[in-house]
């Protein structure tokens, strides 16, 4: 493909595909070295050739750098609308953070990754999620079931899920096409809400506001 100019990587993007093979042989030194030559490739990398990339090259990265890696295809798969490929890399970042020991918000991305993997009908998938991704999750610190008066709104539970997941104001008012006022006006609605202080306590909490899990995630993840 070299020789006939047409290495274009969106197009065929075979690097990707042998790099599979080869961590399938144990091979992740090539494996590596096929996937960031993929990156390099002339013409540039289509979101979801270069998401499925990135989810790849995170499982021989170093656990903070893993998360980057994963936190940025995830973003390009959603964005790209490729929904099984964004179930894998959700999948990926809640075994990561359940292995650096914040259970919470693994739980709510394997929550995430669980049901859009049911809304695809790849049920297949969403089983394999729960016996890798929950099989081994500790149970997340007692939370007292969360009944507010006056439930979250849609926008505010849009909101409070980018939060919990990390992103900015500024990040969640571009992914929304809201203002950075209004993300702030519907946290602060969602902090009293659901009674909560930090930023950080959000995960936990939604997890117990939210609609109960599917039965058999309940029982993986307890």
């Amino acid at each position: 493909m070299r020789a006939w100019g047409a290495d274009v990587a969106g197009l065929v993007p075979w690097r990707l595909e042998l790099a599979r093979v080869q961590f399938a042989v144990g091979n992740k030194a090539h494996a590596t070295q096929l996937l960031q030559e993929q990156l390099r490739v002339p013409y540039g990398v289509d979101e979801r050739t270069r998401g499925r990339t990135l989810r790849l090259l995170a499982t021989t990265a170093a656990p903070d750098h893993r998360r980057k890696l994963l936190s940025e295809a995830v973003n390009l798969l959603q964005g790209c609308g490729d929904r099984l490929e964004l179930v894998r890399a959700l999948g990926d970042t809640g075994q990561t953070l359940q292995r650096a020991g914040d259970s919470a918000q693994a739980r709510l991305l394997v929550r995430r990754a669980y049901q859009l993997a049911q809304d695809c009908g790849a049920s297949v998938l969403a089983q394999r999620l729960v016996r890798r991704d929950t099989g081994g999750l500790p149970a997340a610190p007692p939370v007292e079931p969360v009944e507010p008066e006056d439930g979250l709104s849609e926008a505010e539970r849009r909101v409070a899920a980018l939060a919990a997941q990390g992103h900015t104001n500024r990040q969640i008012s571009s992914k929304l096409f809201i203002t950075v006022s209004t993300v702030e006006q519907h946290l602060t609605r969602v902090y009293r809400k659901l009674d909560v202080k930090r930023r950080t306590d959000l995960p936990a909490r939604l997890v117990a506001y939210a609609e109960p899990l599917p039965e058999e995630l309940q029982s993986a993840a307890s």
